[in-house]
This record gives structure tokens, C-alpha cells and sequence, in this order.
């Protein structure tokens, strides 16, 4: 019984919304698509709400501050 080392979620925070990929084994984010690119961020930062959000879900540091949906576990 192996576990995907893979979680997919959506993040929202405020009127943003973010689907990210998080490898659980090497702790490495990958953001597919945001509705604040090229608008607002020409590219993701590590400290960007959603990617915070996102991590603290997934390693369970701290209760996130905004909405996560998993889409797949």
C-alpha cells in the first residue's frame, strides 16, 4: 500500500483562486494555474499566500489561513 507522494488542491484566499501541485516527499510546490497571473504576479513567489496556504495544509505546520480544497489524496 503506497501513498501518492502527490497532493492536487485549490486554494482561496480572499478573491484569488489557485490550483497547486505539492510533491509531499521532496516538499517542492508547483502552482498550475492562478487567476492572478499576469495581472498582478508575472510569477509565483514562495511566499505568496496561496503557496503558504498550501504548505501548511499539506504539512500540517499551522491552521492555513485560507480556504483548501483537495481534489485528490
Amino acid at each position: 500500500m503506497s501513498q501518492d507522494p502527490e497532493i492536487k488542491v485549490r486554494v482561496r484566499v480572499r478573491k484569488t483562486e489557485t490550483r497547486i501541485i505539492i510533491n509531499i516527499k521532496n516538499r517542492k510546490v508547483n502552482v498550475i494555474e492562478c487567476n492572478l497571473m499576469n495581472s498582478r504576479c508575472f510569477s509565483c513567489v514562495p511566499f505568496c499566500e496561496a503557496v503558504v496556504a498550501a504548505k501548511d495544509f499539506a504539512f500540517k505546520r499551522r491552521k492555513p489561513k485560507a480556504e483548501v480544497i483537495v481534489e485528490n489524496r
